[in-house]
This record gives C-alpha cells, sequence and structure tokens, in this order.
C-alpha cells in the first residue's frame, strides 16, 4: 500500500539531508515515519513546498518530494500554481492514498482532481477559529498591534497585520477542503465538533499524535524543584498568551516574592514586535523574568522538571503538544480552558484550568499548586499516568495501520 503524505513543512530527515536549518514543529510526523520505516506493507512518501531547489531523496526507506515554493513577499503565486505541480506528482507515484496533514494549505482540494484515491485530512490547527481577532491578537488592540508595525517587518513580509489577513484568506480554502473530504482524523472534541459544522457526513478517526521520547525519559519530582517556579513555553506569537501570564505574575509577585517565570519559544534579542510586548511587560520584573529563547527536546524537558507549574495560557488551541508534553513529564499543569485542551486535561484531576482571558483566575490556579503540594502531586500522577498511556507510540502506530487499511479497502 503507497501512502502520499502532503506536510506544510519539509520534516526533519530531509532538512538535516538538504542542510535547512533544523528546528520547527512536526516531530510527531518524523516519529511516526520511523515506526513505518520497517513495515514492507506500508511505502510512504512525503511532499512538501519550500523555497528550495527540487529534491528527491530516499532517506531510511522514505521517499522525500520537495516542490519548488518561490518566495514572492508582496504578491505570492496563486495556490493553482502549485496545485499543477502537486497533481503531476500524484499522477507520476500513483499513491492508493493521500494523507493530508493540516488545513492551512491547500492540499485538501486535490480531491477534486482526484476522486477515485481515498483522502485522510489531519487537523492541526483551525484556520477558522485561529483567524479570529480575539484569538490571534488575545487582548492586544489594534492601535497596540500598528506601534509593533515597523518599516522592516513590512518589507521583510513578518508584518503581524499582514500575517493575520494573510490567515483570514486561508479560512475559505478550509471550509472547501472540509466539505469536499470524506475522511478525517483529529484528537479532541473540538476539531471534530468544527467538522460537523462543515461536513455532518464525514468519517473521523481519533488517534493521539506520537510524542518525543525525551519527555518520556524524565519525571517531575517535587523534591528536586524550584519552587514558586512557573514554566511558559511555545510564546513567539500573540496567540500563545505569554502577555497574560505577565500580567498574571504581577499577581504572583505579590503574593510570593521569590516566585520566578521562564517563557521559552521567543528571542529575548529582538526588541520588536510581539517580543518588544513582552520584553516591556517583563521590565518591571527585572531578574525574577527569564526568556530562554528556543529550546531543544531535551531543554524542554529539563525546563518542566525544574518548574513548580507549567502553565499553557494560548487564546486558541487545538491539541497543543508542549501541553501533552508536560503531561507525561508529570509538571503540574494550569491551562486556558478553550478549544481541545477540555479534551486534554481534566479540570482538578489531571491539571487545572481557567476562563479563556481571564489573568485573575490564573494567577489563582497558580496559588493553588503554590500552596498545596498535595494537589501538585495528585494533579502530577493523573496527569502522567493517563498521557503516557494515551500516547503510547505502539498503540498510536497500530491505530494508524488500522485506519489505513480500512482507506484501502
Amino acid at each position: 500500500m503507497h501512502i502520499l503524505w502532503f506536510t506544510n513543512a519539509p520534516l526533519e530527515p530531509l532538512k538535516k539531508e538538504i542542510g535547512m536549518p533544523a528546528g520547527g514543529s512536526g516531530y510527531w510526523m518524523t516519529a511516526m515515519l520511523e515506526q513505518f520505516q520497517a513495515q514492507k506493507k506500508f511505502k510512504i512518501s512525503v511532499a512538501t513546498l519550500a523555497p528550495y531547489a527540487a529534491v528527491h531523496k530516499r532517506i531510511g526507506g522514505i521517499e522525500y518530494y520537495l516542490i519548488p515554493q518561490k518566495q514572492h513577499r508582496f504578491f505570492p503565486p496563486s495556490d493553482s500554481h502549485y496545485l499543477q505541480k502537486c497533481m503531476a506528482l500524484i499522477q507520476q507515484i500513483k499513491p492508493d492514498i493521500i494523507h493530508v496533514h493540516g488545513t492551512e494549505k491547500f492540499f485538501g482540494l486535490l480531491k477534486e482532481f482526484f476522486p477515485g484515491i481515498p483522502f485522510l485530512i489531519s487537523f492541526q490547527g483551525l484556520i477558522g477559529p485561529t483567524s479570529e481577532w480575539s484569538a490571534y491578537y488575545g487582548g492586544i488592540n489594534l492601535k497596540m498591534v500598528l506601534m509593533m508595525e515597523t518599516l522592516r517587518s513590512f518589507l521583510n513580509g513578518s508584518s503581524p497585520l499582514r500575517g493575520y489577513f494573510q490567515l483570514k484568506r486561508q479560512v475559505r480554502p478550509e471550509q472547501k477542503t472540509l466539505k469536499l473530504n470524506s475522511y478525517f482524523e483529529g484528537r479532541t472534541d473540538w476539531d471534530r465538533a468544527y467538522l460537523e459544522t462543515h461536513n455532518p457526513k464525514a468519517v473521523y478517526y481519533s488517534i493521539p499524535n506520537i510524542l518525543r521520547d525525551s519527555f518520556f525519559n524524565c519525571r517531575w519530582d517535587p523534591g528536586r524543584i524550584e519552587r514558586h517556579r512557573i514554566f511558559v513555553s511555545n510564546c513567539r506569537t500573540a496567540r500563545s498568551g505569554a502577555d497574560l501570564m505577565l500580567k498574571a505574575f504581577k499577581t504572583i509577585k505579590g503574593l510570593y516574592p521569590g516566585s520566578t517565570l521562564y517563557i521559552a519559544g521567543t528571542n529575548p534579542k529582538l526588541k520588536r514586535g510581539y517580543q518588544k510586548y513582552l520584553s516591556d511587560l517583563a521590565g518591571p520584573f527585572g531578574g525574577d523574568c527569564f526568556f530562554t529563547g528556543y529550546l531543544s527536546a531535551d531543554e524542554l524537558a529539563e525546563q518542566l522538571c525544574k518548574a513548580h507549574v507549567f502553565v499553557h495560557p494560548t487564546y486558541i488551541d487545538n491539541s497543543p503538544n508542549s501541553l501533552a508534553e508536560a503531561l507525561v513529564v508529570g509538571t503540574p499543569c494550569v491551562a486556558s480552558c478553550v478549544g481541545g485542551k477540555m479534551s486534554m486535561i481534566r479540570h482538578n484531576h489531571t491539571g487545572l484550568l481557567f476562563p479563556n482571558h481571564d489573568k485573575y483566575l490564573l494567577a489563582e490556579r497558580i496559588r493553588q499548586i503554590f500552596d498545596s503540594d498535595e494537589l501538585a502531586g495528585a494533579l502530577s500522577q493523573n496527569g502522567c499516568e493517563e498521557t503516557r498511556k494515551k500516547h503510547n507510540r505502539h498503540s498510536i502506530f497500530d491505530q494508524y495501520k488500522t485506519m489505513y487499511e480500512k482507506l484501502g479497502q
């Protein structure tokens, strides 16, 4: 059975092979490919777009195809330009199944041209809900966003407002993808409900992501933590809610003067845009607020083991791996009650939830954990046990195989 994957960005094996910078996301897809490498029944090919020369490489038994993407800061080519190239690849390799990872790009629209091939669409983020202002920017108003704009960001294509309007343009293709296809794979009640509003007759498979080994190889221990230390990760964009955490930290500092806050995922050296906004909010805390920059999986696991609490304050999210990783380590978790996170945390059992945008209850949830080692221990134990069982890679791989076999019948 030959399965063609379309991914939103090159995966790590291809990046290493052609000298692309490491980093980004998609680790769960690479981990799944490793499981398929030893299987003779399945052949996997992976295709993506990137601003590099055309590539066809066989790496570890997996065929990788990179379709060249032109870089145009202001007038990018239309999707139809790349649809033709993807169609040519499908006609060339003749897959039995096409698996599209994510609704963020146009790959799901290919179903219209290949009605005889089963298409499977995996949910990652959901463009429609994310494109709402309160989700994309949280509590940041238009005046503040305009203050983040610079001539440099406008010229290099990283303009905050431009990114917002580009996302808005992706809503219609996503909705068409949902209506055009019949088979979908997700992980939460939220993405399933979103699908049913657009395509109630669709078939839905629920399968967790594979997580990186680094987080299974360590375990949170209350005897080795730094008390009153808070860790927040993946804070590159406004929807991360890092600004909300900094506002709540003011309350925490009043209650626990020795508390510290570590923020990962944003470059502390960038004094522009959202990064500058965070730096300004963090200014009054001096040396008690640390921006770590980007961290490897091992470094993230180390931070989770040192922290007294992990906070996931995003304004919108489906099934964030960063939250699942913290639960696997056993770090007591506090998360905004939004999107798919309600499928990941049972309040007061595997973690604590707080209402979206609510800095006061966020501070209160952190205080509850700081004040009760019994609560922290129970959340750690329950969250770790349930999430490790849920994200067992052998079980996930078996579910993938079963799903592909059903689609290929």
